[in-house]
């Protein structure tokens, strides 16, 4: 369809004018005496821009606009590349390193990479910009003379083309069209009854808006289409008219139509339909909710839109997203519209074509109405097949195509073009995001006017593509967001859309792309030899481990992926690829060097080496004064850095493991004042690795650790500020040396006064401070880090009182280790303030404070007004000396207490799920007077006492319980059976268990699932009650070795069993001859079992499926081999491994 080709260029004229409009341009005409071309050049372009922009939406119908703007395109991507010239020599010029007798004197030429003896002369640099201004002068006439002869034209010039709008849609529906929605019709009905609802779908709103439950339960019910003009003025008119049945054009100003409308809904139910809503300016709406706020308690606005981006601006509680229909209900739709009377049974022939048309639409309702409407009434067999054969959009203009078509004229230019780069891709191709951005910007569709990386903005386009539904998410699971795919109708949108932009690989296309599966490796050669405009070679899994010399005639290669590739070296030719900007070598493991000369490649932005097998980075990469990204995470052979790497004053992101940081980390790393992360950085005491390199790096985000502060020697001269390092959002500060540091305590704590974060830090650790006593920035002024959410303290072992961390309004995780001069967590934790505390707590844990004697509440004795009323977890670790815990704790769901030798009693634990108890008082763990307080206690962990209380009894909720550690423990509690909740059940590290007790058919709980015993070495039996378990699908024998197993009595296991694992068992001899009969058991795990010398002569159950035997006897081995005389009871089962022989059956 030759009609959907469109050209859209407004993206790189509007890069050229953002160029012409920078400082280096400016200084480069300073310089070079080229002001007057440069100011030409820009207002040519700017004229042009202001042309583009509505013309790009004309060209459908005029193939004349449409060559006229490829000369355009192909003119503006060769000014690109001469600015990009220009920009480099700047680059060049500023850095202070290059040696320099005056560098106010002008050369007489400098390197320039578009012509073939790499230089321009100084006289030459006008003649050159006036060649590139005269050829857009040139189309600028053409589209003058053509399209804006008369003044009229003129004027229209800056109104853009309205876009394509869909049909309107009112409320009532013919409920007999729509199938496969009843169930969210009742949940989105379900929803209006209780929470604020955003939809994706008119049908389905109609479907609620007419039901008789919703018609009766609001007094008010308006249903508004809107699409995509949002006119506050005219919307609130339609709502108003929709109200009062009569015309309001006697009310013309808002102010007035906004307060009769309020008057109209204020104390009414009202149901607010808002159809087909593309606005996502969030002033709009706010401009357009203000009357409804008066209305009933229990109104509701329900709106549908394809944009999730709108979901978002309106604030909705509820979002309702669709799926597919179903193929029973995608094939009931087509039938209603194909087959007259949806009889298809006079058409058996046909029916089979017309599945494969419904696997087609993939579920969508518009796809299927379309191709059943166009197909009823007709009987031609062929005809019918003609429509699986064919793409979508050689069927009806103004079906499908239409209505997607909307969503692709509401893109700006920059994502259209981003969206018809997509077709380039096989249907069903699976993308990730960060590779997919990476081609978009070197193809040049990705523009940046600010200070945030270009990747960031590639980033939001794929975004905003995801969020209007041109991408669907593909992962293995709903939290798998890694991988996308394109719905195969859009994928036809795109290729409708795509012009001669793209190609793969075809010669006379001044913007292609050749991917790997389009290569033959033996041809590969002659393939490049033809290509010299090509802009993206993506090589990805290419087997060879050798590029051809031939690749260095790609003259215009903007983008090189070689990922997961065999390469292992570069050819030198290489280097002659001046217009490279990205080299992606991911994940390639063999690969070992970049050629020497890699510093030729002057516009190279991006070097991905992660994961390669990389010693060295030649001497030359310092003069890529245009990288911003180098990326050498994984690469664990690097052993060092150039000494010049600080030259690369445009870097922003230099990735490499924490350990790498340490040993390779640049001197002067300042000078990289757009460095943006920055995971590591070690203080050391020598010029270049001070702590006030971090002084310039204001542009540091995320995550920021700065270790060895103990080499901090003056830190009042190294002016280091971190409150104007206001992108970092998780900050950790450690001194390494505690013990053995330069620092006196009085030098550390005025480093730590001076690296006070800014207001809008969300995580801080700090790590081995040695001062007496934290600043005043955290004593006195906390909450100028009110944003925290997680804080940890480590080792601080001097100081003695803590901050008021209680006062901090978003706190959610804090962990205090190691400070054992805090003897009590009480009043000063809190704070002074009338807040009580920790209000937003979730996690607390305290660890190796080993003289903290007390936890308590600010106001103990008011449990209506305890502190931390939020709080989930808290972990007391070795805290020997802790006496008390007094704080009413009525959220906490997970208690561990361990080591906390002195604790004899626990609070109140109203909500109470999982306790774990591990080297405490026996005390504790007699709770007979408060078990009250543990009514729904689900986990039990405990260890070291003699035996259990018997307390434990009156756990009714108990579902988990572990006996781990009880070297004392000689007998199995009483009073286990009478547990109905507990399932599972283990018994571990009880070296004294002899036995159980004498009423063996009644010692386990009847509801338990899963039992395990382990390291319990004096057990000589089991209860024969075992058997009698019904629920029993699990048991694990691990390192008993006086245990004896499987009595004479046949029936000694569970009927249901399902896995059964049995390893370091000495006693065991022979397995139950029964085995054969539990016809449930799946897997059979043996190990370490030396005496047992056969499988039973009865065999193994036929529902097996995994065998394992390791470390048994030679005996069992060899008759479990195949030919051995086991080996008949063991073939059917699918996965057999025994020792090192893998046997799949």
């Amino acid at each position: 369809m030759t009609g959907g080709e469109d050209i859209v260029v407004s993206p790189q004229i509007q890069v050229i004018i953002d160029k012409l409009k920078s400082p280096m341009l400016h200084d480069f005409g300073s310089k070079w005496g080229v002001e007057i071309e440069l100011k030409q050049l820009y207002d040519t372009a700017s004229r042009i821009y202001a042309m583009i922009d509505v013309l790009e939406e004309k060209q459908r119908k005029d193939g004349l606009l449409r060559v006229h703007l490829e000369f355009l395109r192909s003119s503006a991507y060769c000014t690109d590349d001469l600015l990009d010239e220009f920009i480099y020599e700047v680059l060049k010029e500023k850095d202070e390193s290059i040696p320099s007798t005056n560098h106010k004197q002008v050369p007489s030429f400098h390197s320039f990479s578009l012509k073939g003896n790499r230089m321009l002369r100084k006289d030459d640099i006008a003649t050159f910009i006036t060649k590139f201004y005269e050829k857009l002068v040139e189309v600028e006439k053409k589209l003058r003379k053509h399209y804006f002869q008369a003044e009229a034209s003129v004027h229209k010039l800056f109104k853009r083309l309205p876009s394509n709008s869909s049909s309107e849609m009112g409320s009532l529906l013919d409920i007999s069209d729509v199938f496969g929605r009843e169930e969210d019709t009742m949940l989105i009905k379900n929803m209006l009854l209780s929470d604020q609802y955003n939809g994706k779908e008119t049908t389905l709103a109609q479907l609620v808006y007419n039901d008789s439950d919703v018609q009766s339960h609001f007094d008010v019910k308006v249903w508004i289409y809107v699409s995509q003009e949002f006119n506050v003025k005219k919307l609130t008119r339609g709502i108003l008219n929709s109200i009062t049945k009569t015309s309001t054009d006697h009310l013309q100003q808002l102010d007035l139509l906004q307060t009769e409308l309020k008057e109209r809904l204020s104390g009414k139910r009202s149901l607010i339909v808002l159809d087909d809503l593309w606005n996502e300016n969030r002033s709009n709406w706010n401009a357009l909710r203000t009357p409804f706020l008066l209305t009933k308690e229990g109104s509701r606005i329900l709106v549908t839109t394809r944009s999730i981006k709108v979901s978002s601006v309106m604030g909705t509680i509820r979002t309702h997203y669709l799926n597919g229909l179903s193929s029973a209900d995608s094939w009931s739709l087509f039938k209603k519209h194909a087959f007259l009377e949806e009889n298809c049974d006079k058409h058996p022939n046909l029916e089979a074509v017309g599945r494969k048309v419904v696997e087609k639409c993939q579920g969508l309702p518009l796809a299927i109405n379309t191709l059943g409407g166009l197909l009823q009434g007709k009987s031609d067999e062929d005809e019918w097949k003609s429509v699986i054969k064919s793409d979508i959009w050689d069927i009806e203009e103004d079906g499908i195509l239409s209505a997607l078509r909307m969503s692709y004229y509401h893109l700006s230019s920059e994502l259209k073009q981003c969206f018809a780069y997509c077709s380039l891709f096989d249907k069903d191709y699976k993308f990730e995001k960060e590779h997919l951005v990476q081609l978009w910007i070197s193809e040049g569709f990705v523009k940046s006017r600010d200070a945030r990386r270009i990747e960031d903005i590639g980033g939001q386009y794929f975004d905003d593509l995801l969020n209007r539904s041109f991408f669907q998410y593909k992962g293995e699971n709903s939290e798998d967001q890694s991988c996308f795919v394109m719905h195969d109708l859009m994928h036809d949108l795109a290729v409708s859309f795509k012009g001669n932009v793209l190609s793969n690989g075809e010669t006379n296309c001044r913007s292609s792309t050749l991917f790997s599966h389009y290569l033959d490796c033996v041809k590969v050669d002659d393939v490049l030899e033809h290509l010299r405009f090509l802009r993206v070679l993506d090589l990805s899994y290419f087997q060879s481990v050798r590029l051809p010399n031939s690749i260095g005639t790609l003259k215009q290669l903007r983008c090189l992926i070689l990922c997961r590739s065999h390469i292992d070296i570069l050819p030198e030719s290489i280097c002659n690829l001046y217009n490279l900007q990205i080299l992606n070598l991911r994940s390639c493991n063999a690969f070992g060097a970049l050629p020497n000369d890699i510093g030729n490649l002057k516009n190279l932005r991006h070097i991905i080496l992660c994961g390669s097998h990389i010693k060295t980075l030649p001497k030359s990469i310092c003069n890529l004064y245009n990288l911003q990204i180098l990326n050498l995470e994984g690469c664990n052979a690097l052993g060092e850095l150039p000494k010049n790497m600080s030259n690369l004053i445009n870097l922003q992101q230099l990735v490499m493991d924490n350990h790498i940081w340490e040993k390779c980390i640049p001197a002067d790393i300042g000078r990289l004042k757009y460095l943006k992360t920055l995971p590591v950085f070690f203080v050391r005491q020598n010029d270049g690795f001070r702590i006030g390199e971090l002084k310039e790096l204001r542009q540091l985000e995320g995550k920021l650790q700065i270790f060895n502060l103990e080499n901090v020697v003056n830190i009042e001269y190294e002016n280091v500020n971190l409150k104007h390092h206001g992108k970092i959002n998780d900050l950790v500060l450690k001194w390494s040396k505690y013990g053995d540091y330069v620092q006196c305590e009085a030098s550390a704590e005025v480093v730590l006064k001076v690296l006070q974060p800014h207001q809008w830090l969300k995580r801080l650790e700090i790590s081995g401070y040695p001062g007496l006593n934290f600043p005043d920035w955290m004593m006195v002024d906390i909450m100028g880090c009110s944003n925290l959410v997680s804080l940890h303290l480590f080792n601080c072992r001097q100081c003695k009182f803590l901050p008021p961390f209680g006062q901090l309004p978003l706190l959610e995780s804090l962990k205090i280790h190691g400070m054992p001069k805090v003897e009590k967590v009480c009043q000063e934790i809190y704070g002074n303030g009338d807040l009580k505390g920790f209000q937003r707590l979730k996690y607390l844990q305290l660890e190796n404070m080993t003289g903290l004697e007390e936890l308590c509440g600010k106001n103990d004795d008011d449990d209506d007004g305890y502190e931390f009323p939020c709080l989930e977890s808290l972990q007391i670790i070795e805290c020997p000396k802790l006496r008390k815990i007094s704080s009413f704790l009525p959220t906490v769901k997970e208690l561990q207490i361990d080591k906390c030798y002195d604790l004899t009693s626990l609070p109140r634990f109203p909500s109470i799920i999982d306790l774990k108890l591990k080297d405490c008082s026996e005390r504790i763990l007699s709770w007979e007077h408060q078990n009250t307080s543990f009514p729904f206690l689900e986990a039990l962990r405990s260890s070291d006492s003699t035996a259990l209380p018997q307390a434990i009894q009156s756990l009714a909720s108990l579902r988990s319980l572990s006996i781990r550690d009880f070297p004392r423990l000689a007998y199995f509690p009483t009073g286990l059976q009478i547990l109905t909740s507990l399932d599972d059940l283990t018994i571990s590290g009880c070296d004294h268990l002899i036995s159980f007790l004498e009423d063996e058919d009644r010692v386990f709980p009847p509801m338990l699932k899963c039992l395990r015993i382990i390291d319990c070495n004096n057990l000589k039996s089991l209860p024969s009650g075992l058997c009698k378990l019904s629920f029993l699908e699990s048991i694990c024998f691990l390192d008993c070795t006086q245990l004896v197993l499987f009595p004479e009595e046949d029936e000694c296991l569970p009927p249901i069993l399902k896995h059964l694992d049995i390893r370091g068992i000495d006693q065991l001899k022979s397995l139950p001859k029964n085995l054969h009969g539990l016809v449930s058991l799946e897997k059979l795990s043996l190990a370490r079992c030396c005496n047992l010398m056969s499988l039973p002569e009865k065999g193994l159950p036929t529902s097996l499926q995994s065998l394992f035997i390791g470390e048994c006897s030679d005996e069992l081995k060899y008759r479990c081999q195949e030919g051995g005389e086991d080996w008949a009871k063991i073939s059917h089962i699918n996965h057999v491994y025994i020792e090192e022989i893998d046997m799949v059956n």
